[in-house]
Protein backbone atom coordinates (compact mmCIF):
# COMPACT_ATOMS: atom_id res chain seq x y z
CA UNK A 1 0.00 0.00 0.00
CA UNK A 2 1.59 3.08 -0.89
CA UNK A 3 1.86 6.13 1.48
CA UNK A 4 -1.05 7.82 0.07
CA UNK A 5 -3.45 5.23 0.02
CA UNK A 6 -2.87 4.77 3.76
CA UNK A 7 -3.39 8.37 4.51
CA UNK A 8 -6.00 8.31 3.26
CA UNK A 9 -7.04 4.98 5.19
CA UNK A 10 -6.16 7.39 8.29
CA UNK A 11 -8.77 9.73 7.49
CA UNK A 12 -11.42 7.37 6.60
CA UNK A 13 -11.37 6.37 10.00
CA UNK A 14 -11.01 9.93 11.34
CA UNK A 15 -14.12 10.41 9.59
CA UNK A 16 -15.93 7.35 10.32
CA UNK A 17 -15.23 8.08 14.13
CA UNK A 18 -16.10 12.04 13.89
CA UNK A 19 -19.32 11.29 11.98
CA UNK A 20 -20.90 8.15 14.29
CA UNK A 21 -20.93 11.47 16.88
CA UNK A 22 -24.47 11.15 18.06
CA UNK A 23 -23.27 7.86 19.53
CA UNK A 24 -20.75 9.57 21.83
CA UNK A 25 -21.97 13.11 22.53
CA UNK A 26 -24.79 12.88 24.90
CA UNK A 27 -22.80 10.54 26.67
CA UNK A 28 -19.78 13.32 26.61
CA UNK A 29 -21.56 16.57 26.89
CA UNK A 30 -24.61 17.37 29.28
CA UNK A 31 -27.71 18.75 27.89
CA UNK A 32 -28.83 19.91 30.77
CA UNK A 33 -25.66 22.85 30.73
CA UNK A 34 -27.28 24.44 27.45
CA UNK A 35 -29.90 26.84 27.81
CA UNK A 36 -33.94 26.65 27.06
CA UNK A 37 -33.93 29.90 25.13
CA UNK A 38 -37.35 30.85 26.54
CA UNK A 39 -37.34 33.38 29.35
CA UNK A 40 -39.87 33.25 32.12
CA UNK A 41 -41.45 34.99 35.10
CA UNK A 42 -42.89 34.57 37.70
CA UNK A 43 -46.47 36.17 38.95
CA UNK A 44 -47.59 35.78 42.67
CA UNK A 45 -51.38 36.09 43.02
CA UNK A 46 -53.44 36.68 45.75
CA UNK A 47 -56.84 35.16 45.04
CA UNK A 48 -58.53 38.05 47.57
CA UNK A 49 -57.56 40.72 44.28
CA UNK A 50 -59.85 40.42 41.66
CA UNK A 51 -56.53 41.29 39.25
CA UNK A 52 -54.95 38.35 40.52
CA UNK A 53 -57.77 36.04 40.09
CA UNK A 54 -57.84 37.14 36.28
CA UNK A 55 -54.78 35.94 35.59
CA UNK A 56 -54.70 33.14 37.20
CA UNK A 57 -57.81 31.98 35.00
CA UNK A 58 -56.60 33.25 32.39
CA UNK A 59 -53.13 31.53 32.89
CA UNK A 60 -53.30 28.23 33.87
CA UNK A 61 -57.63 27.43 32.93
CA UNK A 62 -56.85 26.74 29.57
CA UNK A 63 -57.62 22.78 30.72
CA UNK A 64 -60.25 23.07 33.22
CA UNK A 65 -62.20 26.04 31.35
CA UNK A 66 -63.31 25.78 27.90
CA UNK A 67 -64.44 28.74 26.00
CA UNK A 68 -67.88 28.30 24.17
CA UNK A 69 -66.78 31.11 21.41
CA UNK A 70 -64.10 29.14 20.15
CA UNK A 71 -65.93 25.98 20.71
CA UNK A 72 -68.06 27.46 18.05
CA UNK A 73 -65.60 28.43 16.09
CA UNK A 74 -63.60 25.65 16.08
CA UNK A 75 -61.92 23.78 13.19
CA UNK A 76 -58.87 21.61 12.03
CA UNK A 77 -56.83 25.15 12.14
CA UNK A 78 -58.19 26.68 16.12
CA UNK A 79 -58.15 25.73 18.80
CA UNK A 80 -60.16 22.42 19.78
CA UNK A 81 -60.43 21.99 16.10
CA UNK A 82 -59.20 18.78 16.02
CA UNK A 83 -59.73 17.49 19.73
CA UNK A 84 -63.78 17.01 18.80
CA UNK A 85 -66.09 15.49 16.69
CA UNK A 86 -68.67 18.48 16.12
CA UNK A 87 -67.68 21.25 18.18
CA UNK A 88 -69.84 24.23 16.96
CA UNK A 89 -73.26 21.94 17.19
CA UNK A 90 -71.71 21.47 21.24
CA UNK A 91 -71.35 24.65 21.25
CA UNK A 92 -75.09 25.97 20.33
CA UNK A 93 -76.21 23.01 22.83
CA UNK A 94 -73.73 24.43 26.07
CA UNK A 95 -74.89 27.94 24.98
CA UNK A 96 -78.96 27.73 25.44
CA UNK A 97 -77.91 25.66 28.88
CA UNK A 98 -75.74 28.79 29.86
CA UNK A 99 -79.15 31.00 29.29
CA UNK A 100 -81.74 28.35 30.28
CA UNK A 101 -79.59 26.22 32.90
CA UNK A 102 -79.94 23.09 31.07
CA UNK A 103 -80.59 22.17 27.35
CA UNK A 104 -80.26 18.86 25.33
CA UNK A 105 -79.50 17.44 22.41
CA UNK A 106 -80.38 13.56 20.64
CA UNK A 107 -77.79 14.45 17.95
CA UNK A 108 -75.39 11.31 18.30
CA UNK A 109 -72.42 13.37 17.28
CA UNK A 110 -72.92 16.76 19.50
CA UNK A 111 -73.83 14.16 22.32
CA UNK A 112 -70.88 12.34 22.44
CA UNK A 113 -69.08 15.60 21.88
CA UNK A 114 -70.71 17.45 24.46
CA UNK A 115 -70.07 13.96 27.03
CA UNK A 116 -66.50 14.21 26.08
CA UNK A 117 -66.50 18.33 26.55
CA UNK A 118 -67.98 17.81 30.31
CA UNK A 119 -65.39 15.18 31.64
CA UNK A 120 -62.28 17.33 30.15
CA UNK A 121 -63.51 20.81 31.40
CA UNK A 122 -65.30 21.56 34.88
CA UNK A 123 -66.46 25.02 33.76
CA UNK A 124 -67.50 27.15 30.30
CA UNK A 125 -66.93 30.39 29.50
CA UNK A 126 -69.36 32.46 27.62
CA UNK A 127 -69.22 36.54 26.60
CA UNK A 128 -66.03 38.34 25.19
CA UNK A 129 -65.94 42.14 27.26
CA UNK A 130 -68.21 40.76 30.05
CA UNK A 131 -67.12 36.64 30.59
CA UNK A 132 -69.52 34.49 32.42
CA UNK A 133 -68.31 30.94 33.64
CA UNK A 134 -70.78 28.28 34.49
CA UNK A 135 -70.26 24.91 36.25
CA UNK A 136 -71.17 22.18 33.31
CA UNK A 137 -72.19 18.73 33.62
CA UNK A 138 -73.59 16.53 30.91
CA UNK A 139 -75.82 13.32 31.51
CA UNK A 140 -76.98 11.10 28.55
CA UNK A 141 -80.31 8.98 29.04
CA UNK A 142 -81.80 6.92 26.17
CA UNK A 143 -80.46 8.68 22.84
CA UNK A 144 -80.34 12.25 24.56
CA UNK A 145 -77.91 14.24 26.44
CA UNK A 146 -78.89 16.94 29.08
CA UNK A 147 -76.13 19.80 29.58
CA UNK A 148 -76.64 21.41 33.31
CA UNK A 149 -74.79 25.10 33.67
CA UNK A 150 -74.76 26.70 36.82
CA UNK A 151 -73.43 30.01 37.47
CA UNK A 152 -69.49 30.41 38.90
CA UNK A 153 -67.84 33.37 40.09
CA UNK A 154 -64.28 33.84 38.55
CA UNK A 155 -63.00 33.86 42.34
CA UNK A 156 -65.06 30.18 42.29
CA UNK A 157 -63.11 29.15 38.98
CA UNK A 158 -59.55 30.65 40.29
CA UNK A 159 -60.08 28.65 44.32
CA UNK A 160 -60.67 25.75 41.75
CA UNK A 161 -58.01 25.94 39.32
CA UNK A 162 -55.57 26.78 42.59
CA UNK A 163 -56.85 23.62 44.88
CA UNK A 164 -57.17 21.55 41.63
CA UNK A 165 -54.10 22.45 39.71
CA UNK A 166 -51.73 23.33 42.48
CA UNK A 167 -48.14 21.98 42.60
CA UNK A 168 -46.02 22.07 45.90
CA UNK A 169 -42.61 23.88 45.81
CA UNK A 170 -41.60 20.86 48.33
CA UNK A 171 -42.99 18.36 46.26
CA UNK A 172 -40.38 19.23 42.97
CA UNK A 173 -37.47 17.57 42.00
CA UNK A 174 -34.26 19.77 43.82
CA UNK A 175 -33.61 20.87 39.89
CA UNK A 176 -37.47 22.51 39.17
CA UNK A 177 -36.84 23.65 42.81
CA UNK A 178 -34.07 25.98 42.29
CA UNK A 179 -35.76 26.85 38.53
CA UNK A 180 -38.21 28.61 40.97
CA UNK A 181 -36.23 29.87 43.67
CA UNK A 182 -34.35 31.87 40.21
CA UNK A 183 -37.29 32.79 38.36
CA UNK A 184 -38.62 34.11 41.54
CA UNK A 185 -35.56 36.16 42.36
CA UNK A 186 -35.41 37.73 38.82
CA UNK A 187 -38.75 39.61 38.88
CA UNK A 188 -39.57 41.84 36.16
CA UNK A 189 -36.51 40.55 34.82
CA UNK A 190 -37.37 37.05 33.89
CA UNK A 191 -35.05 34.00 33.98
CA UNK A 192 -33.48 31.91 31.27
CA UNK A 193 -33.61 28.06 32.72
CA UNK A 194 -31.39 25.55 31.69
CA UNK A 195 -33.05 23.22 29.69
CA UNK A 196 -32.79 20.42 32.27
CA UNK A 197 -34.49 22.49 34.96
CA UNK A 198 -37.95 21.90 32.62
CA UNK A 199 -39.63 25.07 33.76
CA UNK A 200 -41.99 24.69 31.43
CA UNK A 201 -43.85 21.82 32.98
CA UNK A 202 -45.16 24.03 35.47
CA UNK A 203 -46.71 26.47 33.15
CA UNK A 204 -49.95 25.00 33.52
CA UNK A 205 -49.75 24.49 36.92
CA UNK A 206 -49.96 27.44 40.29
CA UNK A 207 -46.73 26.39 42.10
CA UNK A 208 -47.10 27.11 45.94
CA UNK A 209 -44.13 28.10 47.85
CA UNK A 210 -43.43 30.02 50.85
CA UNK A 211 -47.62 29.73 51.60
CA UNK A 212 -47.85 31.89 48.42
CA UNK A 213 -49.34 31.32 44.96
CA UNK A 214 -47.42 31.61 41.99
CA UNK A 215 -48.18 31.26 38.03
CA UNK A 216 -44.91 30.47 35.77
CA UNK A 217 -45.36 31.76 32.70
CA UNK A 218 -43.01 32.19 29.24
CA UNK A 219 -41.96 36.08 29.00
CA UNK A 220 -39.73 35.95 25.60
CA UNK A 221 -37.50 34.63 23.83
CA UNK A 222 -33.72 35.50 23.98
CA UNK A 223 -32.61 37.23 21.00
CA UNK A 224 -29.05 35.97 20.99
CA UNK A 225 -29.96 32.48 21.91
CA UNK A 226 -27.25 29.88 19.82
CA UNK A 227 -26.98 26.70 19.73
CA UNK A 228 -26.38 24.43 22.68
CA UNK A 229 -22.60 23.08 23.99
CA UNK A 230 -24.25 19.48 23.09
CA UNK A 231 -25.26 20.92 19.31
CA UNK A 232 -22.35 23.11 18.84
CA UNK A 233 -19.97 19.94 19.27
CA UNK A 234 -22.06 17.84 17.02
CA UNK A 235 -22.24 20.54 14.38
CA UNK A 236 -18.19 21.19 14.94
CA UNK A 237 -17.86 17.00 14.69
CA UNK A 238 -19.49 16.68 11.48
CA UNK A 239 -17.73 19.66 9.90
CA UNK A 240 -14.35 18.09 10.17
CA UNK A 241 -15.63 14.61 9.17
CA UNK A 242 -16.74 15.75 5.96
CA UNK A 243 -13.44 17.47 5.68
CA UNK A 244 -11.48 13.91 6.54
CA UNK A 245 -13.68 12.00 4.37
CA UNK A 246 -13.24 14.57 1.56
CA UNK A 247 -9.44 14.56 1.83
CA UNK A 248 -9.67 10.44 1.86
CA UNK A 249 -11.85 10.28 -1.03
CA UNK A 250 -9.33 12.63 -2.89
CA UNK A 251 -5.79 10.52 -1.52
CA UNK A 252 -7.81 7.23 -2.91
CA UNK A 253 -8.39 8.39 -5.80
CA UNK A 254 -4.90 10.13 -6.67
CA UNK A 255 -3.04 6.78 -4.86
CA UNK A 256 -5.11 4.80 -7.88
CA UNK A 257 -4.81 7.12 -10.63
CA UNK A 258 -1.31 8.73 -10.80
CA UNK A 259 1.17 6.43 -8.25
CA UNK A 260 3.62 8.20 -6.43
CA UNK A 261 7.31 8.77 -7.13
Amino acid sequence: MSARARRAAVLALLAAVLLVNPVYVPHLVDAEESASGTTYDASAVDLANAGDRERLVYAVGQDDVVDVNDLAEANEHAVYGDEYRVPEAAAGVLERATENGTASTSDADASFTLRRVAANHEFAVVGDDSQRYYRIDAAASGNETSVTATEATREAVARYLVHHDAVLYASLPEHQRAAVDAVVEAGDTGYMPESGERLWELTDSVVVRDDTYYVVQPSGVADDFGPSPRGFARLALNAVGALAFLAALVLTVLAYRRPER
